[in-house]
């Protein structure tokens, strides 16, 4: 199931309230494990606001603008490393986080030196 929106965390949060119900059951009706159940009453409890809390990656490494410089550095010098362009872009990430990037740029490393890939059908469509 998709997270669940602020609105039918309300209504399960109205409905325990009447009595009628169980967590359980609310947890069935719902598709949810009753411990979400409990935490969903333990913020109405607390006064907390019922929304849903963001879900994600971290923050991309590189700007933008630091991804199109990467780019052109990349054009310039096709034999530099990952520590290079760590060192050179003053980053403090591991370089894996380097490669993770240039390869979500389609960029691909072959022996010694870069080179552009066209993505692929399945990679424009986001699988893996």
């Amino acid at each position: 199931m998709a997270i669940a929106s602020k609105e039918l965390r309300i209504k399960a949060v109205e409905a325990y309230k009447t009595g009628k119900f169980t967590q359980q059951q609310l947890a069935d009706a719902y598709c949810v494990h009753y411990k979400t159940i409990q935490n969903w009453l333990r913020a109405d409890a607390n006064n907390e606001e019922q929304v849903p809390k963001k879900r994600g990656c971290r923050p991309r490494i590189f700007t933008k603008e630091e991804e199109n410089e990467l780019i052109l550095l990349i054009r310039d010098q096709p034999s530099i490393t990952l520590e290079k362009i760590k060192a050179k872009f003053n980053k403090t990430c591991n370089i894996s986080a380097i490669q993770r990037t240039l390869l979500r740029l389609g960029i691909t490393y072959k022996k010694s030196s870069w080179s552009f890939r066209e993505k692929s059908e399945r990679d424009k469509n986001g699988a893996s």
